[in-house]
């Protein structure tokens, strides 16, 4: 139904439990990509639940729309610092260059 329109992927979220609306939109994007000559261009994007997974629940009304996977991203820290007396951990992300 998304394929054809019926049904908006960003409406998906709505309708169907957290988890399946992911792997619907992967589906409908791959099929997407095939057309073009790049299937499985998704295929390395964690999504879980064979990896980690993130609970999509969460991300829902979150200012994050039409999800289909996660970054991981490596964080790191530093400290902990002092600052006005107390004791601050402080961590950074790292993007990929």
């Amino acid at each position: 139904m998304v394929l054809s329109g019926v049904i908006k992927d960003h409406q998906l979220e709505k309708l169907l439990d957290p988890r399946r609306p992911v792997d619907v939109r992967r589906l409908a994007f791959d099929s997407k990509l095939c057309s073009v000559g790049c299937g499985g261009a998704l295929a390395d994007l964690p999504s879980g639940p064979s990896g980690p997974s993130l609970d999509y629940s969460r991300v829902f009304g979150a200012n994050c729309e039409i999800v289909v996977g996660y970054v991981p991203i490596p964080v790191s820290m530093v400290g902990p610092l002092t600052l006005n007396g107390q004791s601050v951990p402080m961590a950074w992300g790292f993007g990929s260059s």
